[in-house]
């Protein structure tokens, strides 16, 4: 409660010196020049100098010197105030290059590590190899502050299997996947996946919870992250129908001409932004599908009926999600405890209609 207050207190502070700053600053702009100019032009004028004669010629030439030299002085305050308010803008400016310099960075030093752990040849004996499958092998799971969150993993998930992990928020559900991806190093152990070396996303595909949606057409909303040039097949447009018919979102194909770049990031919600990643996924048909809550904001019907479709098309699905209905789809369980500890879980599958 010290704390709160204090930061309380100074908050009213800021506003409270933002306040005067503000109606100053307006002040110097706005109103300031003007004053200035009526200060320097009546003096003139009533000590005689600026009076005109009494032809109408004279008034309009007095009138028109007025008037230039009042917008003269008022554009001349105008700048000044400019000049004052570019250093704030200046500042703001800097902040943003400041932090676009330390994300190069890190992506420089994330690329360093990443490099090193797929060299086969690290004296620590960390190495990620090609296979048709994907095991972990005493993987150890740390984030970049230390903590472990999963300790020495061994799992192997051959394809046609699907693996449903479980455990509560914090317990290294998605932290795990990072480590498959490259995105955080190989701490500990032995990691077999395919695609090492080649284009992932042809044979590990990952959908997570809020998709990324880039600003263009529809038709690259699902080839991506592909582009035109690196389509694995022409979809054509009863191609794209059938897509979206899969994921109840044929409306788009109405709503939207083809040839139109949109935000869809501000035009589609959670729940469309998450069907719309699946039809991505069944476009990609890769050997494995890395699904991270990417349908809580969806009803468990349509759930399921993603489910059987991914199925249906041969790619093995590893999903994250909390929903017991999902259980069902999926033959191995690996449930984290959150304390680095684990359980592994394997069932039959019912066949599915």
């Amino acid at each position: 409660m010290q704390r709160f207050e204090a930061l309380v207190g100074h908050l009213n502070l800021v506003r409270h010196e933002n306040w005067w700053f503000g109606m100053i600053q307006d002040f110097f702009l706005k109103y300031f020049g003007a004053t200035v100019a009526v200060v320097l032009i009546i003096e003139p004028f009533f000590s005689g100098n600026l009076r005109p004669d009494s032809s109408t010629l004279g008034r309009a030439e007095m009138l028109s010197n007025l008037r230039y030299h009042t917008s003269v002085i008022i554009s001349l305050f105008q700048s000044l105030g400019i000049l004052s308010i570019s250093s704030r803008h200046l500042n703001i400016l800097s902040g943003y290059a400041d932090r676009i310099r330390e994300l190069l960075d890190v992506s420089r030093e994330l690329s360093g590590i990443r490099d090193k752990s797929l060299n086969h040849n690290s004296p620590s004996g960390n190495y990620i190899s090609e296979a048709n499958h994907i095991e972990f092998s005493d993987v150890k799971v740390v984030t970049p502050a230390g903590n472990i969150l999963v300790n020495d993993l061994t799992l192997r998930v051959e394809t046609g299997s699907n693996l449903l992990n479980t455990g509560p928020n914090g317990s290294g559900k998605s932290s795990l996947f990072r480590v498959l991806g490259g995105l955080w190093p190989l701490v500990s152990g032995h990691i077999v996946k395919p695609g090492v070396g080649s284009d992932l996303n042809k044979e590990i595909f990952y959908v997570p919870q809020r998709p990324y949606t880039a600003v263009g057409t529809l038709r690259e909303q699902l080839i991506y992250p592909l582009t035109e040039d690196q389509e694995i097949e022409s979809l054509t447009y009863d191609g794209m129908v059938d897509l979206l018919k899969n994921v109840d979102l044929e409306y788009l194909l109405e709503r939207y001409p083809l040839d139109k770049e949109v935000n869809w990031g501000d035009e589609l919600s959670l729940g469309e932004q998450q069907r719309l990643g699946m039809a991505r996924l069944f476009y990609h048909k890769p050997k494995f599908a890395i699904l991270d809550e990417c349908t809580s904001a969806v009803t468990t019907d349509m759930e399921e009926r993603f489910c059987k479709k991914v199925r249906a098309m041969g790619t093995s699905c590893i999903t994250i999600s909390h929903r017991p209905a999902l259980v069902a789809f999926h033959d191995i369980v690996l449930s984290l405890d959150g304390e680095g500890g684990w359980n592994v879980q394997h069932r039959r599958l019912k066949p599915f209609k």
